[in-house]
């Protein structure tokens, strides 16, 4: 299956399945604290560390609701009246959040949708299969008193309760993703110049995703003549670009890799000299421990 055969989703979607996914972590820690039966066995202070664990996860999911609210639409105005603050101290508390936020959603789409992504929700950072999960987990904890629970069993809002309302990357959203991506990689060649081992993941990332814009735009424009605006012919060469475009810097990221002998399942290496050791799709390892990929092995799981 192709990249663009995937279900993947644009950045509102991928923030809305982020705040499912803080919200999910809450509730199940939240819920711990209810039963009494192992009180016995918690230590003095425990009560208080996972209370304080909690209300940090709340800040966090306040966090990702103002920015998801933003990606909506939602003005500031709105937001710090909801906050009981001023339009102007909204925007200084979250607008530094916003941007980050926004960033990483934009460079872990470039990277492929890695669930180890840093900084974000598993479910932001690999859409498709944390859609998937938090259907799973509505599910599983369904009661009797949920309105979802008097639905009928083949209603899409029972089965899909989560990923049922999101919509799937369109064209327009995946080419203002290719758009936002550009302006990030400006500023990152602007601030930290042309090397370095991220850049230029980052860089062929957003080859890749430039290729699959331009094929969707033809696919787009020869089912339906005149809906993107620009001319069959004038989409194909744009794509000829951007496939020789992504070919020079594959070859360019084609090296050895020192965490494993021989090419990596996923046929992607990277210069070691950079900030990262490893194959692209074992970054975070040692050296010294083997590729998972190479060795067709899970690799690490979890929140970043």
């Amino acid at each position: 299956m192709s990249d663009t055969d995937q279900i993947t989703y644009g950045r509102r979607e991928r923030l809305r399945l982020a705040l499912a996914d803080q919200a999910a972590d809450i509730a199940d820690s939240a819920r711990g604290m209810v039963t009494t039966y192992a009180d016995g066995y918690v230590n003095a202070g425990e009560f208080v560390e996972m209370a304080c664990r909690i209300a940090a996860d709340a800040r966090e999911l306040l966090s990702l609701a103002v920015v998801y609210e933003r990606r909506r639409g939602t003005s500031w105005e709105v937001v710090g009246e909801t906050l009981g603050i001023s339009r102007q101290a909204a925007h200084e508390r979250y607008a530094s959040i916003e941007k980050q936020v926004d960033t990483d959603v934009t460079e872990c789409w470039l990277l492929g949708d890695d669930p180890r992504f840093p900084g974000l929700p598993e479910a932001a950072s690999d859409p498709g299969a944390g859609a998937v999960r938090l259907d799973r987990w509505v599910s599983d904890r369904m009661v009797s008193t949920d309105p979802l629970a008097h639905k009928d069993p083949a209603d899409p809002a029972r089965t899909h309760p989560v990923s049922g309302q999101l919509a799937p990357l369109s064209t327009l959203e995946h080419s203002s993703l290719v758009t936002a991506a550009a302006v990030l990689l400006s500023e990152r060649r602007r601030r930290y110049g042309l090397g370095g081992t991220r850049t230029r993941e980052l860089e062929l990332g957003f080859a890749r995703r430039k290729v699959q814009l331009y094929e969707r735009m033809i696919a787009d424009e020869t089912g339906e003549p005149g809906r993107s605006g620009t001319p069959v012919d004038d989409l194909r060469a744009l794509l000829t670009g951007a496939r020789a475009r992504l070919a020079e810097l594959t070859q360019a990221a084609v090296v050895s890799c020192v965490c494993a002998p021989g090419r990596c399942s996923r046929g992607e290496f990277r210069d070691h000299q950079g900030d990262s050791p490893g194959c692209m799709a074992c970054a975070d390892l040692d050296p010294e421990q083997p590729c998972y990929a190479a060795v067709d092995q899970p690799g690490p799981g979890g929140k970043g």
